[in-house]
């Protein structure tokens, strides 16, 4: 007998999927919490990676979106040089002559 639960969306409180056989799945009070989680990444790899949802689907499309417009991404991004580097070109790489490699 397999034993269904609902995992709902903490925003909107829609049913994102029904779980069925608990061991094989998830933790539904798990997944709920990281569906309800600040961090767009974790939404979208809970809905595509943890519960199987399609990469283009309406869910997955919106969290992909909220991860290039919030958070970390942006400010990393917004850092980036126009040369494409995110400090001076001459510091990045460069040869260092006094490393130990006695031991």
């Amino acid at each position: 007998m397999a034993l269904l639960l609902s995992v709902r969306d903490g925003a909107s409180g829609e049913t994102i999927r029904s779980m069925g056989t608990p061991t094989a799945m998830p933790d539904p009070h798990a997944v709920a919490w990281l569906l309800d989680c600040d961090d767009p990444f974790a939404r979208n790899f809970t809905l595509t990676w943890l519960l199987g949802e399609p990469a283009d689907g309406a869910a997955a499309t919106e969290a992909r979106r909220r991860i290039m417009a919030e958070g970390a991404v942006p400010l990393i991004l917004a850092a980036q040089r126009e040369d494409g580097h995110w400090c001076e070109r001459e510091r990045s790489y460069t040869e260092v002559s006094s490393v130990d490699t006695s031991f």
